[in-house]
């Protein structure tokens, strides 16, 4: 799973609110660490192929649904919205940076 964007800490420090933090600090560009949503290990990588800030997250198939559910939840305030892996070449275009 993957939120691209510069709303995506706020989505994720809310989503994630159990203790992770994913300010510059404590979760630099490039780094990775596990943080729990419900009781569930995930992996959340900061790196971002649109020229945004982004993290992709490794989740369990088991909690998958209901991740992706909660983060839609916490982001509709955000202005969240889907979009399709093919998006990440416009994406990255429309920021100055060199296609895939």
């Amino acid at each position: 799973m993957s939120i691209q964007g510069p709303r995506s800490r706020d989505i994720l420090s809310e989503t994630f609110n159990g203790g992770a933090s994913f300010d510059n600090e404590n979760f630099p560009f490039s780094t990775h660490r596990v943080v729990e949503f419900k009781g569930h290990k995930v992996r959340a990588l900061r790196l971002s192929f649109v020229g945004e800030l982004g993290w992709e997250l490794h989740v369990p198939k088991n909690i998958c649904e209901e991740l992706y559910e909660e983060i839609m939840r916490v982001g509709e305030q955000h202005g969240i919205r889907n979009a399709g892996y093919r998006a990440i070449d416009s994406l990255s275009a429309e920021k100055g940076n060199a296609s895939h």
